[in-house]
């Protein structure tokens, strides 16, 4: 769970909840849910050290209904984890742990398919300042460089995500991604690596194919 704000650029007022099925077959290359589904998936087939229990990163309409509801309160902080499963167990009837990522900026005349691939790229970004370990209260501190979203996106227990964004006060868009199960667990790294001498195909690399 993290949180990032973009610098200011310009705007085009949108509010928009990302919700169609999850068959990641049926996306359009153009759509929206697949520039979020590319972004995601292209990090986790290019995690170094290289994983052995990697997953693929799916499109679930459920987290994105959930992440809706965060993200038209216009509030640029993170929700409880309660809130989040109380929400989400109406929606589907399931128990289940959700993470969460936050961005926030004005990003002037550009569409909504850009801003969200802008949004998802910033947060795998990140990776410039991870090295692979068990995860620890350090690497959340307010004084660190952030990895939160980074290390959320790689996670190979999250095999789900929902995305939406909304136009908040002052031309601010405020994204918010919702993943199951939620990552960043403390102690454990986001993947298992794979070994030298291991055969450790990552099928988050075959997205798109």
């Amino acid at each position: 769970m993290a949180w990032s704000a973009l610098p200011a650029l310009a705007l085009v007022a949108m509010v928009v909840m990302v919700t169609p099925g999850a068959n990641a077959g049926k996306i359009k290359r153009d759509d929206i849910i697949y520039r979020i589904l590319n972004v995601h998936n292209k990090e986790r087939c290019n995690v170094e050290p290289p994983a052995r229990d990697m997953t693929t990163m799916k499109w679930d309409p459920d987290l994105a209904w959930t992440a809706n509801k965060v993200a038209k309160k216009c509030v640029f902080e993170h929700s409880e984890f309660e809130y989040r499963a109380k929400k989400y167990k109406k929606r589907t009837g399931e128990d289940a742990l959700i993470g969460e990522s936050l961005a926030l900026g004005n990003l002037g005349g550009i569409n909504r398919k850009k801003y969200a691939k802008i949004f998802s790229k910033a947060w795998a970004d990140e990776k410039e300042d991870w090295d692979f370990h068990a995860l620890t209260m350090d690497d959340f501190a307010p004084d660190s460089p952030q990895v939160g979203h980074y290390t959320q996106m790689i996670d190979a227990d999250s095999e789900y995500v929902g995305c939406a964004f909304k136009s908040c006060d002052n031309n601010q868009r405020l994204f918010v991604c919702h993943y199951r199960t939620a990552g960043n667990v403390l102690g454990q790294t986001p993947y298992e690596p794979c070994e030298d001498d291991e055969d450790c195909a990552n099928p988050a690399c075959d997205f798109g194919n």
